[in-house]
């Protein structure tokens, strides 16, 4: 476990290093979410699908690779839309955003799971993230090229 603890430390501390270095841009934050968004929607499809110690454990590496380098690409996007006088605003929208997610999440995830079982919440899970990625690409795609700030 603390093996496994000092190799996440230095991988955060390298990330916060290429950020901090200005190597991470607007084009770059598009690019780590048509990388990585897939991989939230491939890791719950194993979870749900395949019944086996070993995608039990790759489902888990997906859905936290997916979810530790999407939120910092997002929380890119949304300050780099706002004015350099609106960044807390946006910062702490989206941080609101994300609570508000989450809250909503687990509580409409409890009702599915009281209907149709854990199975049916993760699949209902998976749907969501494909949801999620036309939503992106019809409305949320456009609204960011068309104001973003680099």
């Amino acid at each position: 476990f603390k093996s496994l603890l000092r190799i996440v430390i230095r991988k955060i501390i390298a990330s916060c290093k290429i950020i901090w270095e200005g190597h991470v841009r607007m084009r770059s934050s598009l690019n780590i979410f048509y990388l990585l968004k897939p991989f939230l929607f491939i890791g719950f499809i194993i979870f749900v699908a395949v019944k086996h110690p070993v995608a039990y454990y790759l489902s888990a590496c997906l859905i936290g690779l997916g979810n530790g380098h999407l939120y910092p690409a997002f929380l890119n996007m949304f300050i780099n839309v706002a004015r350099h006088n609106q960044r807390g605003t946006a910062n702490s929208s989206i941080l609101t955003g994300w609570d508000l997610g989450f809250g909503i999440g687990c509580l409409l995830g409890g009702v599915v799971a009281e209907h149709f079982g854990y199975n049916g919440t993760f699949w209902m899970v998976a749907i969501e993230n494909a949801a999620s990625v036309l939503l992106f690409f019809a409305a949320s795609k456009q609204f960011f090229e068309k104001r973003r700030r680099e």
